[in-house]
């Protein structure tokens, strides 16, 4: 009989393929009801009811609908009450086309099966209380009813009264022992608990698949193909190999000397002698082990003998790849002269047949002499490799991340004692990651040593341990932390110790023939025990003796090896007495204890004394039924000797725990704690953790009245690992997920997550830093490069994705999937919605591609057919084509210009596969070349799409010329298995190749004049993959590999990240030039600092550096990962931990006046600096307005015992006390017509004059005065807020602080205009001259910005505020200590009633700039130094959206426009960006504003109504004029307009204007016929525009007093309001070139304060400047300010 068709091998579960979940093609009837059984804890159906054919479950629902299963054995998962009734029905379809039908049931009689004219009656033949797995033999049971022969299964009906799980069909004949994982009733217990039944009887002739399952696996997890088993075996010596030459095929060929091997191993031990089991043991008084009783050696290994030391770490050296280097070809495959020929092989050495280079002149026409190009064709082989150069640089791939965890498997999870690693398993590698935080670098640290510790105690760095050959099954850590053993599965059972530190394999242990199942070290490391299968299949405890294992001059000795008869499934070192062993099985609780060289044990008696039984959830009693045991944990913990409490905690697959008194050896109590299979359990401080099937972690004291914690997961808990604090513990699920929870807070942190089947495919996305991987399970993931971590998951339940695709264009965020069944499905990632379906293969789709322009999407099958879609019209299908035969794998490849993509086709008639080209654009045929090759795997164009590549199915990589098509290189050999992927570097520099055996080949890419014949590129081979390599694609300096063993590998090019290296590093140098030339006097290094302090004070990793790029919520993403961005979490205040030491900012570098020198080193400076702040703001009262109400803020006189200042010190002489009434800050506040008599005068030390971000001048240096006497230093303290006196009414604020270059507003449309005075916001009418004050911050502000419709005003400060601003009773607010860390936060108000809408908390330095959308939607802010932060706000909610990092801190941003995808551009050192909002990320654009290839820095931009944005550069420093006579180069201006509705579209931009050379633009302003421009120099200049994208000419100018700070002005630009650095307002009018201040300010602080005697309305001041103004008070126009000699005293 014929197999089953492709789909369905080698089972269909039935209940799946028809829906069970919404039973739509189930038709139920009667009492059919639906129940989580207890026993194998599985979803069943229960059918009950007197009358059978009333009550019935029946797949399919119609009559006239059919299965089609062609699968001839039937398997039906059931349980059956003896004393009731049931039947099955099973309608087959013969070949004949007719249907017969098949009855089981218990009421017929068992002596014959009965065929009837309308079918056969089999009676079933036993029933229990028993799960039964029913098979039914269909070929069978219609032998003798009819001769036409068994084709398919129409329908199943059960009836009443059964409960049923599920049903399968299939060709292959299994048994309870290796049912497939979807097949088995329960994977915790065991086979024995079921039955099965053969009907009419078991087939001899039906073919088996031993599947040979591990205790814990879910479908799908293992290798599925034959040739990756053997991959293993390619990595033996060549020399090996060569002596197998006469095997008939390539697989024996590579491993027939370790076949060999194994053969004689296992004769050997199966010729010893018969060895008594443990029951004897237990009813003699002799414990004698049971390999030495007659005296007799131990038999020799099945493989090969432990290895010492020595020679182990050699073979390491020799076969692995520990440190991932680059491993030559020679060393790691088989040689094309070791491998014998295969039928149909090409010959090496006869050349190739003729190939036609095109369609229109084929070389093989009738006449046209024989054509045979110069090619240069390689063997991979021993003398190859020698001739090679090398490749450069070495190693040229390194592995940095693995996502990949076997949580099929229990307890291969471990925590490492005495550090913050746990290391897991990932197929045959084991991984060692790190869970922590990092740690403060070490003071006096070098930048070198400093990135180096970094990188080394980076959280989630991995490192590997390399060399196994098989799926690791079991781990164990010793208790000092210093060595990790691990055991793989398989016939290659061996075990291997790993030093932890430097991931180096210390010896091979090898005892077992097959089935390792546990391992575990002694607490004292002087032993390791394993449990596994001797040649006879008997369960063996190996002990060896590893005490001398470091010593060279000793070998491990293998102390004994215990056969016994006792089920085992964990194995544990015993924590209260050394040389003691627990085990724990099927009804077995064991102790051993070894002397003399033996084991002997004794059994726990498992039935408790006091029948004492507890249960706290549901489930079967652990005392019904057998007790599979699990897990073992100790109360006293690992490694503890000599404690009181002997109590052994042991787990169940009945969900139970068992208390076992280690004392007397009896069972004391069990506690029922899960209704499913508890896997693993841990015990440590009076915690018991437990994981289970029912995917359930829970916490208990170990009393377990209840449980303390409880944490569901998506999948089986399976591993569990405590740290050595036991305040975290990770968690591992069968589904390969890796988390971390934080037990005292109950947080948790995923690790790492991974499929559930072979890893198919991966896809870059060409726009953003995210790749996609899908699987046989069904799922399409993404990932993110940098970070690893999940975003999206895609999830199709019982289909098996093949192939996956990304749209190039960032406006469609859009990924095309192929799969098995022959559908292709479009998703939008950013909706994650299903855009298209197409149904147009018959077979399994093999490949995807897409256009450059993204206009068209290829999709290649396996039947051999190739189809086009275009996107445009929602991907529909216009055009197909045909490979000639169906049995063929199409590939599919798109040149990188998008002029070319290539196909192949075959010749059914000829046997020839061809390789086709088309012209992109035109899809007319451009080339057809005729190859040797029988099909192909991988089809590639370089990167200058000049050359296509063609990896063949003969594992031959073949590179054509596109010119002529003629062949210009071939590579014979490029794996030593079959090839299944190949790559393209994106810069051509590189090709990869890869396969079955798991090894990745890196090849040079060689120009076309440097070939040489005979001779192999420059190469690298690197292990590291677990498995075979099923897909490859490079993307971004980083290659990702995928393959069958669930593992996805990220690989970092070498190249890119020496390169990358190489930037930085010159970024940080001129970084770090440009920070020390910055710095104060004050704060710079001596000239003779030692190298390590520098190097210290410019380290961005160093935390007292002014470039720490640290937040406080941790380190922020480095300067290189600036288009990385994030989601933001809960910003919620958390309290700062005990002893936490703030550090301050720094203060903003202020320009010092002439004659002030300084006196303070940078370290004092910055720490007086914080306690006269914190003092300051300590006794700061404040009152605000009421809502909506006019008066200005009260403001409370300092009081006047105030505290010493701390720069009352050596060095740092006493200011002059300002006068009554003056303000330190500059500003001037004056109540009514004449100073209120009961002001106090403030202090000489007020807090307010010391504070460095109001007056820095007055802090870090001071001036020095004569006849100021100096104190000795005194150590300030924070002292808590005072209560404040009554304060007085402030009627009128005159003053501007020109802290930033964005704090002045003006909106002429709704008439809004704000301006900053210190750390308030003042609105003020223009016309009226009425004042409004928004106070809501403790420090000085550094911007602000208003809606566009001047509703909303948003603020924020110029330093991290250590107080809050609370309110309290009344009107006033007080500022309070913050319970939480520094922030700078933006609060955002209502104008209209004065009210905060929001405190919008992110940045925590300093903010630069702020900006409303044009629709109020969005808020952006800048952070500055050393933050540099784009944080996108939705001030509709209040949320934090987005947020990004720029390399350099950006100046300036202006919004293009709103709505749903936002988007806005910045300018700074790094040039122009634009910025748009994609899934809660910012995705980031540079736009080149010249020819050059690097960014040129810009100063100021403006936009226009119609959104086209106006860009200033910056004077360049390398901008000299030839000679000195001539003017410097001026400084353009360019008009840039953006297409599209985001910022990947089209960029045009043209130079508009120029300004002198000299002239900085520092702020601008855009309408659609003229723009205003403003300079550092003090410079307004209207510009007129001639056309709408021409040139520019200069209309009118206007010289201001000061440079520049904000540019505000009305469409028409005829107005505008504009701040200058003198702390003066104008007002602007561009028509008649006037100008007239409109609010005036004091630039230093105020001396003092005088009325006029003669005019209670003026007022004269002096301030620390020099000049002397005279006010008018009121609102009214100040008068001209008068520049004096300001005399001192």
């Amino acid at each position: 009989m014929p197999l089953a068709p492709e789909w369905q091998h080698p089972f269909v579960n039935v209940f799946k393929i028809c829906d069970v979940d919404t039973m739509k093609e189930f038709e139920a009837k009667g009492d059919v009801t639906e129940h989580m059984d207890k026993i194998i804890g599985k979803k069943v159906f229960k059918i009950r009811g007197a009358i059978p054919a009333g009550n019935y479950l029946r797949v399919p629902r119609s009559k006239q609908q059919t299965l089609g299963l062609t699968g001839r054995i039937l398997y039906v998962q059931l349980k059956v009450t003896p004393i009731k009734v049931f039947v099955i029905h099973i309608e087959a379809a013969t070949e004949d086309q007719n249907v017969h039908r098949v009855s089981v049931s218990n009421m017929y009689s068992p002596d014959a099966p009965k065929r009837k004219s309308s079918g056969v009656q089999l009676a079933f033949p036993h029933a229990s209380h028993r799960w039964c797995v029913l098979a039914v033999d269909m070929c069978a049971a219609l032998r003798g009813l009819t001769s036409s022969p068994f084709a398919s299964i129409k329908s199943i009906q059960m009836c009443s009264w059964l409960t049923v799980r599920t049903m399968f069909t299939s060709d292959y004949k299994f048994n309870l022992e290796n049912l497939p994982s979807d097949m088995a009733l329960s994977h915790a217990l065991d086979s024995g608990v079921f039955e099965m039944a053969w009907l009419p009887k078991e087939p001899a002739d039906a073919p088996t698949l031993d599947f040979m399952p591990p205790p814990k696996r879910i479908s799908g997890r293992r290798r599925t193909t034959e040739s990756a088993k053997t991959a293993p075996a390619a990595a033996k010596s060549v020399s090996n190999a060569k002596s197998s030459t006469s095997a008939p095929t390539r697989g024996s060929a590579c491993g027939t000397s370790a076949t060999g091997a194994t053969t004689s191993g296992r004769g050997g031990a199966r010729s010893g002698s018969v060895v008594p089991n443990d029951r004897d043991n237990d009813q003699h008084s002799g414990y004698l082990s049971s390999d030495n009783e007659k005296g007799t050696p131990p038999p020799p290994s099945p493989v090969r003998t432990p290895l010492s030391p020595i020679s182990a770490a050699e073979a390491i050296r020799r076969t692995t790849a520990a440190n991932l280097a680059a491993m030559t070809a020679a060393s790691t495959v088989v040689g094309a002269a070791a491998v014998p020929q295969r039928p149909g092989d090409p010959d090496v050495t006869a050349g190739f047949p003729r190939r036609t280079p095109a369609i229109a002149n084929p070389l093989n026409a009738p006449g046209a002499p024989p054509h045979r190009p110069a090619i240069a064709a390689a063997t991979h082989g021993v003398d190859a490799a020698m001739q090679c150069p090398p490749l450069v640089p070495d190693p040229a791939l390194s592995l940095v991340r693995m996502n990949s965890y076997s949580g099929e498997f229990v307890r291969c999870l471990v925590w490492i004692p005495g550090g913050d690693e746990v290391a897991f398993t990932a197929a045959s590698v084991v991984v060692i990651m790190r869970v922590s935080d990092v740690p403060p670098v070490a003071a006096g640290a070098t930048a070198l040593v400093a990135e180096a510790q970094r990188l080394q105690q980076e959280p989630g760095k991995q490192r590997y341990l390399l060399g196994h050959t098989a799926f690791v099954c079991a781990l164990a850590a010793s208790s000092n932390g210093e060595l990790v053993a691990s055991a793989q599965e398989g016939k290659e059972a061996v075990v291997r110790l790993w030093d932890v530190a430097t991931c180096a394999c210390l010896a091979i242990l090898n005892a077992h023939a097959s089935g390792l199942s546990c391992v575990d070290i002694s607490p004292d490391v002087r032993a390791v025990a394993a449990v596994g299968l001797d040649a006879h299949a008997r369960q063996t405890i190996a002990l060896w003796n590893i005490s001398e294992m470091r010593n060279p001059h000793r070998k491990i000795e293998l102390v004994t090896r215990h056969v016994t008869e006792y089920n085992i499934k964990v194995l544990r070192f015993s924590a209260y007495q050394e040389d003691h062993l627990l085990t724990a099985g099927r009804d077995s609780i064991r102790i051993y204890r070894l002397k003399a060289g033996q084991l002997r044990g004794t059994s726990v008696r498992l039935v408790p004394q006091n029948k004492r039984v507890t249960s706290h959830v549901g489930g079967v009693s652990a005392a019904l039924g057998p007790n599979i045991f699990t897990d073992i944990a100790f109360e006293a913990g690992v490694g503890v000797y000599g404690v009181d409490a002997f109590k052994v905690y042991v787990s169940s697959a009945s969900g139970a725990v068992f208390q076992v008194d280690y004392t007397t050896r009896n069972l004391d109590c069990i506690y029922q704690l899960h209704s499913a299979a508890i896997n693993c359990l841990l015990v440590a401080d009076g915690l018991a953790i437990t994981g289970g099937d029912d995917r359930l972690l829970r916490a208990w004291p170990l009393d377990f009245k209840d449980y303390l914690l409880e944490a569901e997961h998506e999948g089986a808990v399976t591993g569990l690992a405590l740290s050595p604090d036991a305040l975290r513990v990770a968690i591992g699920t069968e589904t390969g997920a890796l988390g971390c929870l934080h037990i005292p807070d109950h947080s948790y942190m995923t690790l790492l997550r991974s499929h559930s089947g072979a890893v198919n495919a991966v896809a870059v996305d060409p726009n953003r830093d995210h790749f996609c991987t899908v699987s046989t399970d069904g799922t399409l993931r993404i990932w993110h490069l940098l970070t690893y971590q999940q975003l999206y998951e895609f999830d199709a339940p019982g289909e098996a994705v093949t192939c996956v695709a990304y749209h190039p264009l960032p406006s469609n965020h859009e990924l095309a999937a192929g799969f098995a069944n022959g559908r292709v499905r479009v998703f939008d990632v950013s909706t994650t919605t299903l855009i298209q379906e197409q149904q147009q293969h018959r077979a399994p789709v093999a490949e995807l591609a897409f256009t450059p322009a993204g206009d068209r999407l290829f999709s290649g099958g396996m039947d051999g057919a190739l189809v086009m879609y275009d996107v445009q019209r929602l991907y529909a299908p216009t055009q197909y084509l045909s490979a000639g035969v169906r049995n063929i794998k199409v590939c599919v490849a798109v040149s990188p210009d998008g002029a070319y993509f290539a196909s192949l086709i075959r010749d059914p008639y000829r046997g020839v596969t061809s390789l086709l080209v088309f012209h992109g654009k035109s899809l007319e045929p451009f080339m057809r070349i005729e190859t040797d090759a029988e099909a192909y795997v991988k089809l590639a164009f370089s990167s200058d799409s000049k050359e296509l590549w063609a990896l063949a199915s003969c594992r031959r990589l073949d590179r054509y010329e596109l010119a002529d098509g003629h062949l210009i290189q071939q590579i014979l050999e490029v794996s030593s298995l079959d090839v299944t992927a190949m790559a393209m570097d994106p810069l051509g520099r590189y090709v990869l190749t890869a396969g079955n055996d798991g090894i990745l080949r890196m090849w040079a890419v060689m120009p076309i004049s440097a070939l040489q014949p005979c001779s192999l590129p420059p190469h690298q081979a690197f292990v590291g993959h677990p498995s075979a390599v099923l897909g490859a694609a490079f993307h971004r300096g980083h290659l990702i590999t995928v393959g069958d063993a669930d593992c996805i590998c990220v690989w970092r090019v070498t190249a890119d990240a020496l390169h990358q290296q190489q930037q930085l590093q010159q970024a940080a140098r001129a970084a770090a030039a440009l920070r020390l030339a910055a710095l104060p006097l004050a704060l710079q290094p001596p000239e003779d600092a030692q190298p390590a302090a520098m190097a210290a004070l410019n380290d961005p990793h160093n935390v007292l550096s002014r470039a720490a790029p640290w937040t406080s919520l941790g380190p922020v993403a480095d300067a290189g990962d600036h288009h990385l961005t994030t989601r933001a979490a809960a910003l919620s205040g958390v309290p700062l931990p005990p002893g936490t030491i703030l550090i301050p900012a720094p203060a903003a570098q202020l320009p010092r006046p002439d004659g002030v020198t300084a006196t303070a080193t940078g370290s004092q400076a910055a720490a007086l600096a914080f306690n006269a702040t914190a003092a300051a703001l300590a006794s700061a009262r404040i009152s605000s307005p009421p809502a909506g109400g006019g008066s200005g803020p009260q403001l409370s006189p300092r009081p006047t015992q105030q505290p010493r200042s701390p720069y009352d010190g050596v060095g740092s002489p006493r200011p002059r006390s300002p006068a009554p009434g003056a303000a330190a800050d500059g500003s001037s506040v004056l109540a009514g017509t004449a100073l209120p008599q009961h002001t106090q005068t403030p202090s000489p030390l007020s807090p307010r004059f010391v504070n460095p971000l109001e007056s820095p001048r007055s802090l870090v240096v001071q001036q020095h005065r004569p006849g100021i006497s100096i104190s000795s230093p005194t150590r300030a303290t924070l002292p808590p807020p005072q209560l404040p006196q009554p304060p007085p009414k402030c009627s009128w604020l005159l003053g501007y602080t020109p802290t930033g270059c964005n704090n002045v507003s003006w909106r002429p449309e709704t008439g809004v205009f704000a301006y900053v005075v210190q750390d308030m916001v003042v609105l003020e009418h223009l016309v009226t001259r009425h004042q409004r004050y928004l106070r809501g911050h403790t420090q000085p502000l550094a911007c602000l910005a208003t809606s566009y419709d001047g509703t909303q005003l948003a603020a924020a400060p110029l330093a991290p505020e250590l107080y809050n601003v609370d309110p309290s009773s009344g009107t006033s607010v007080l500022a309070v200590p913050c319970t939480t860390a520094p922030f700078a936060d933006v609060v955002v108000w209502d104008v209209a009633s004065g009210r905060e809408r929001w405190r919008l908390r992110y940045h925590t330095q300093a903010v630069q700039a702020l900006s409303f959308s044009p629709d109020g939607r969005w808020l952006l802010s800048l952070g500055r130094e050393p933050e540099r932060s784009v944080v996108l706000w939705d001030v509709v909610a209040g949320l934090l959206v987005a947020a990004g990092r720029t390399e350099q801190l950006p100046t300036a941003a202006e919004w293009l426009w709103g709505g749903d995808h936002p988007v806005f551009a910045s300018v700074g050192p790094e040039g122009l960006l634009l910025w748009t909002l994609q899934d809660s990320f910012l995705e980031q654009r540079s736009v080149a504003l010249s020819d050059q290839d690097v960014p040129v820095p810009c100063t100021a931009l403006a936009v226009d109504s119609a959104g086209a944005l106006l860009v200033a550069e910056a004077p360049a420093p390398g901008r000299s004029p030839r000679s000195a006579t001539e003017p410097p180069p001026p400084t353009p201006i360019w008009h840039v307009e953006v297409a599209g509705a985001v910022a990947g579209g089209s960029v045009t931009m043209a130079q508009v204007a120029r300004m002198p050379g000299d002239a900085a633009v520092t702020a601008m302003a855009a309408g659609i016929d003229f723009a205003l421009v403003a300079t550092a120099q003090g410079h307004v200049v209207r510009f007129r525009r001639s056309t709408l994208s021409g040139t520019w000419t200069e209309d009118t100018a206007v010289q201001l007093d000061g440079r520049v700070l904000s540019l505000c002005a009305e469409p028409q630009m005829a107005d505008a309001v504009v701040a200058t650095s003198t702390s003066t307002i104008w007002f602007v009018g561009m028509q008649d070139a006037s100008s007239v201040p409109i609010v005036c300010g004091q630039p230093a602080p105020v001396l003092a304060l005088l009325p006029a005697p003669h005019d209670p309305h003026v007022m004269a001041s002096t301030s620390l400047d020099g000049l002397l103004r005279v006010w008018h008070l009121g609102p009214e126009d100040v008068s001209a300010p008068l520049r004096c000699t300001v005399r001192r005293v």
